[in-house]
């Protein structure tokens, strides 16, 4: 008789996420799963798959997560604020966490798309999956903004907007001043007529 699990999925993989979030795919060994985790390896191969799927996993958990934070905020779902305040906060949330209190790991969807998503097709649909619920966001908060621009030049601004956001994210990363960062919002905001 198979003994019950004793642990909690999305625990687990909160963990999984957070680890490889930091780490990235080829840094975790196994070894280090088994202690970040607290599973042992048999447990996390019969729960998660190998190293490949458990790093997919915790990315899928990501994007359920985090990403489905930054959506809601866009489209307007987690307070009353104009499209152009929500748009002006997500282009601040770079800076925000490059600040004095940030990581600087970066975003995991960005991070997995240098990392993994080239060596992976299953990564790089994951990754696009992700990219495509910012983009139709990004859409939405713009479409209410620029009602009456087409929607074809919406599509674009929101890729533009995505290209920023994640070209900030690596640059946070890689150690840029919140000055440099700030400037850069600072143009992109203005690009669009948002303060």
């Amino acid at each position: 008789m198979a003994r019950p699990r004793e642990f909690e999925t999305d625990d687990v993989l909160a963990k999984a996420m957070r680890f490889f979030w930091s780490q990235g795919f080829e840094r975790a060994s196994m070894s280090d799963l088994e202690a970040y985790t607290g599973l042992l390896r048999g447990s996390i191969y019969a729960a998660f798959g190998e190293k490949a799927e458990f790093y997919r996993k915790a990315l899928g958990h990501y994007i359920d997560r985090e990403v489905s934070v930054a959506e809601a905020m866009l489209r307007g779902e987690t307070s009353r604020e104009s499209a152009a305040k929500r748009l002006a906060r997500f282009v601040r949330l770079p800076i925000e966490a490059a600040g004095p209190d940030g990581e600087r790991k970066g975003c995991f969807l960005c991070n997995a798309a240098i990392d993994r998503a080239p060596h992976c097709g299953e990564t790089k649909i994951i990754v696009q999956q992700g990219f495509r619920r910012l983009e139709d966001a990004l859409e939405y908060a713009l479409s209410e903004q620029f009602d009456k621009t087409p929607r074809k030049e919406l599509r674009a601004m929101a890729a533009q907007l995505l290209a920023n956001y994640f070209g900030m994210r690596v640059l946070a990363k890689g150690g840029a001043s919140t000055a440099m960062l700030k400037s850069i919002k600072t143009r992109v905001l203005r690009e669009l007529s948002i303060s």
